[in-house]
């Protein structure tokens, strides 16, 4: 298992308006079980900071962030990898690998409406393991990375993740 890294920062110190919906907190996600005991998303400082950024310019835009997501600890990957089943692995990151969430480098997110306060509708539900909701939602996806590379930050984009490397996090894959 890989050391937590020690810069976490949490989110919701960054900017009082971004908004929270951890489903592993809850039931409500693909495992259909709990899996933090506490709800709370925690980045990298810079990587932190950057998704601020966006937000803040997503506002002048009629949206914000709800976070889904973001540091995952390496014992919760594994449980991913070893619950899903060989064929939809694609969707979920190699314990042995490692990923940008077990660094503190990587958010899941949507947008939500500011007037209505209402997230907007995807074709893909968070966290559904199907090639739909890495390839739908084309525009709105544009829109996060137009607005993120306006800030200086980026999106990998084969993914919906907010991605350390382009953030000014130490991630590497």
């Amino acid at each position: 298992e890989p050391p937590k890294p020690t810069n976490l920062t949490p989110l919701a110190s960054i900017d009082p308006t971004l908004r929270f919906d951890i489903r592993y907190a809850t039931t409500n996600n693909f495992m259909g079980k709990q899996i933090y005991e506490q709800p709370g998303a925690f980045l990298q400082l810079s990587a932190a900071q950057a998704v601020g950024r966006i937000h803040r310019k997503l506002q002048q835009q009629g949206f914000g962030l709800l976070i889904h997501d973001a540091y995952r600890p390496w014992y919760v990957t594994k449980m991913f990898w070893d619950a899903t089943p060989e064929a939809n692995r694609m969707f979920v990151a190699d314990p042995s690998k490692g990923s940008r969430h077990n660094r503190g480098a990587a958010v899941d997110l949507t947008l939500f409406d500011l007037a209505t306060g209402k997230p907007i509708v995807t074709t893909g539900r968070y966290d559904v393991l199907v090639e739909l909701v890495a390839t739908s939602d084309d525009d709105l996806l544009d829109l996060v990375i137009g607005v993120a590379d306006g800030v200086g930050a980026g999106v990998a984009r084969d993914r919906r993740a907010l991605d350390a490397d382009t953030l000014g996090g130490d991630g590497d894959g």
